[in-house]
């Protein structure tokens, strides 16, 4: 144990220094926290003093106080939570604060103020009343302020729900694609999304969060601003694709790549997807710290970027075709979302009309919507948040309902006898009065 806390140490350290931009800027605060405790470190420039107080009060409000010589305008501009990225948020009193989930440990909230003189106040809410330890460790020009405070027991009284950010692509002023028969892009991806968030809203332990929910404009850069807000543990961004050759079909998932795309057709879309935001925007431009954030976190929410798409592929290769089996990496503005697990999925083509009438299909939409809600249910199961209602007690998807795309050679009792299902229930769920279904028909299967 004290090996590994050793190099999780140095580890930090490492972090922290990488994390050096202004000689007497504070770079961005980072907690980790384990099970039995909750670090905080704070760098300092080493010319500034420091005082930390304990505040308690008959409200049984417990607080830290870090009260640092060193003008406001270089506080943090950041926090790093675990390898989750989160802003500071201002008020009308110039207060900046970062309220946090379970994940956090023994911090609830963290606040930036600033004093008398102009000087930086960090004040951190507690959990609980907890014992804590302060350290100092000198590197050169900074030095590393470290508090140790008493880890929080995580109980079924304060277990969480899972945020799943959905964002239905373009919007107002921006249609997206259009297809052979007039179906905009942007009125199919925000009824799918409609119907996804209601699916997510009927299980326990999940809020769905809808981007836009009606026929507005939404920029690029606003829409990772309010998964960050809202602290989302996934961000989904549905679109439909578009090509000049109307043969072409099929569905793509698509992760953020840091180093271009996968090919040059996918640039071309990450390029015309990434445009929209020249759609009402006044200020397109990455804030620079945000940037900065962007870098430092990004990196770890790939690997589980690309983990979660695994799942939502596996479902939608049950229900359409794929023009790809595994993500493909293009650069997507609206998957840098700091931190957050990111995914864009482009459904289908609206240019093929086939795939136009189908994505326009209510009932295909529905079935559409449960895929991607399974997929997402099944990476938080196999793949537990702590803190989350779902990891503690992980719902049973066997009880609902499945689909299948009927292939060349299958008859109904053949696919009912397969899932274990009786044959008349099988009609029942699809409205099926006989036994006649053809190639590309997708079913229902009901749930146990």
């Amino acid at each position: 144990m004290m090996v590994f806390r050793d190099l999780l140490f140095i580890l930090i350290l490492s972090l922290i220094l990488s994390l050096k931009v202004i000689a007497d800027e504070i770079a961005p605060l980072r907690i980790l926290s384990s099970g039995d405790k909750t670090q905080v470190f704070i760098e300092l420039p080493k010319s500034a003093s420091y005082k930390i107080t304990y505040l308690d009060s008959l409200e049984q409000k417990f607080r830290i106080l870090v009260e640092i010589s060193t003008n406001f305008i270089n506080r943090p501009k950041g926090i790093l939570v675990g390898d989750s990225i989160q802003g500071f948020y201002s008020n009308r009193d110039n207060i900046f604060s970062a309220k946090f989930f379970n994940g956090s440990g023994n911090i609830s909230e963290a606040r930036l103020g600033k004093n008398i003189d102009d000087t930086l106040r960090i004040v951190l809410d507690l959990r609980s009343s907890s014992n804590f330890e302060s350290s100092i460790i000198e590197q050169g020009d900074y030095k590393i302020l470290i508090l140790d405070i008493d880890g929080y027991e995580v109980t079924s009284s304060n277990l969480r729900d899972i945020i799943v950010a959905i964002d239905a692509g373009h919007g107002g002023r921006d249609p997206g694609a259009t297809g052979p028969q007039g179906q905009n892009e942007k009125d199919i991806v925000l009824s799918i999304a409609k119907k996804l968030a209601e699916r997510f809203s009927l299980e326990n332990g999940i809020s769905p969060l809808l981007i836009r929910d009606s026929d507005n404009f939404v920029s690029l850069t606003d829409r990772t601003k309010i998964a960050l807000e809202a602290k989302a543990d996934i961000f989904l961004s549905l679109h439909a694709d578009a090509f000049s050759d109307r043969r072409v079909n099929g569905a793509t998932v698509y992760v953020l790549s840091e180093k271009g795309a996968s090919d040059e057709r996918v640039q071309a879309l990450a390029n015309r997807e990434n445009s929209s935001s020249l759609f009402g925007c006044d200020n397109c431009q990455d804030d620079d710290v945000l940037g900065l954030l962007v870098e430092m976190a990004q990196g770890s929410a790939i690997p589980r970027s690309i983990k979660a798409s695994e799942y939502i592929i596996s479902q939608l290769d049950q229900i359409t075709r794929l023009r790809k089996q595994e993500a493909q990496r293009a650069p997507f503005r609206v998957l840098k979302t700091s931190g957050i697990p990111s995914i864009l999925i482009e459904m289908g083509y609206i240019s093929n009309p086939d795939e136009e009438k189908r994505l326009s299909d209510p009932f295909f939409q529905e079935v559409f919507a449960n895929s991607i809600y399974t997929g997402v249910m099944e990476y938080f199961i196999e793949n537990p948040t702590a803190g989350t209602i779902i990891a503690s007690n992980p719902p049973d998807l066997r009880k609902y309902d499945k689909t299948h795309i009927i292939t060349e050679g299958e008859t109904l009792s053949e696919i009912a006898e397969f899932y274990k299902i009786r044959l008349t229930r099988l009609r029942n769920a699809n409205n099926i009065s006989s036994d006649l279904i053809y190639i590309g028909q997708v079913l229902v299967i009901p749930g146990i």
